[in-house]
């Protein structure tokens, strides 16, 4: 009898840590459903990772979250958003791997990083937890082998209703399951924005081309393309000199800032050799080079006054976010310059500043085939 009475007993412990099994193993599945959802449900970047932050606390019970996202302009992570820290006032911080020994780890090891002094390890105190039974983690998001950021989760084991008592091996398992299908999801949605920056480029170039075509003074031409350029690639101002070859000038032959009288005497403004350096630099080395504007609101007349960039140097996306530029494309075909075409922008968003450039080097040589 007490064999048997064991025997069921075993039988029935047995059939409880299966069942309780079966209920983890289900709610791991339900939690990766609702996050692959809510991923095939956005649109855009942001969003994904504002949903992510706030959802994964909620499905996984877990006290708070952040999300950073590699920089590789500027070799950073830079906070993208975050959910349930306190104090921390502002997205968009940047963390540097040589500064942040917990970054530096997560970008060598691509693998979890557990953090002990949010201060030391990520620069990063507002994310520190009170309490000894409390857990900080940094999980990688990769793709193709490739790390594109990270998630940061804080876990707190203060019998608080709605949270996880214990963080384990399998809470862990399921944040990194989360972890990379945001990081799928960024790469899908990063992917669909360049094709359609693709398609605006492929878009603006066409509007050119046939604006060119349609025209057959050279004048009228220069006109259409000046005041189509700020509408269709947002830049400031738009300024077309023509190089004089006998003379050694530089002669304007089309500009638009907004402004008439601006316009007027820039218009009325001839250089020699010597004394517009940009204008100079761009016409010897046949190569786009730029000036970076001290004051946004320097006027067009002004700029010969500026120092210039090396020959072939164009700001980085983090220098166009920074502050105002000018910049010169020369107009040329085969090696023959025929002028140089000055373009002003302020405060350039990074992720557009690689194709505005393409843009304006391709209307560039539309024109230099114009004329």
């Amino acid at each position: 009898m007490t064999a048997t009475f064991a025997s069921y007993a075993s039988s029935a412990i047995q059939n409880a840590r299966l069942y309780a099994s079966a209920q983890e193993q289900a709610w791991v599945s339900t939690v990766l459903l609702q996050v692959a959802e809510a991923c095939q449900a956005l649109n855009t970047v942001d969003d994904l990772l504002q949903t992510m932050t706030r959802l994964t606390p909620l499905l996984v019970g877990i006290k708070n979250c952040a999300i950073f996202l590699f920089d590789t302009s500027r070799q950073a992570f830079v906070l993208k958003s975050s959910y349930g820290i306190e104090n921390l006032v502002k997205d968009d911080l940047v963390f540097y791997p040589s500064e942040a020994p917990g970054f530096q780890q997560l970008s060598l090891t691509q693998a979890p990083v557990f953090v002990q002094d949010a201060r030391s390890e990520l620069l990063l105190p507002e994310a520190t937890l009170p309490g000894d039974n409390s857990t900080l983690v940094l999980v990688p998001l990769v793709t193709r082998q490739e790390i594109i950021g990270g998630m940061l989760v804080g876990h707190q084991n203060d019998n608080t209703p709605g949270f996880r008592q214990f963080f384990d091996q399998q809470t862990l398992a399921i944040i990194q399951g989360i972890a990379h299908q945001t990081a799928v999801a960024v790469e899908n949605i990063q992917l669909l924005e360049v094709r359609q920056e693709e398609a605006y480029v492929t878009a603006v170039l066409l509007q050119v081309a046939q604006a060119v075509v349609s025209q057959n003074n050279l004048n009228d031409i220069l006109d259409t393309i000046g005041r189509l350029m700020p509408i269709l690639v947002g830049i400031d101002a738009c300024i077309i000199y023509l190089w004089d070859r006998d003379h050694n000038k530089h002669e304007p032959a089309q500009a638009f800032t907004g402004q008439r009288i601006q316009e007027q005497q820039v218009m009325d403004t001839v250089f020699d050799v010597g004394e517009f350096p940009l204008l100079d630099q761009v016409i010897s080395s046949d190569a786009p080079t730029s000036c970076r504007l001290p004051d946004p609101d320097l006027p067009p007349q002004e700029w010969h006054t500026l120092p210039c960039q090396e020959a072939g140097e164009m700001p980085t996306p983090a220098q166009s976010a920074n502050g105002a530029w000018v910049l010169g494309f020369p107009l040329s075909v085969k090696g023959e310059v025929y002028g140089v075409m000055l373009t002003k922008e302020t405060h350039i968003t990074p992720s557009f500043h690689e194709k505005r450039l393409e843009i304006i080097s391709g209307v560039a040589q539309q024109v230099s085939l114009a004329i």
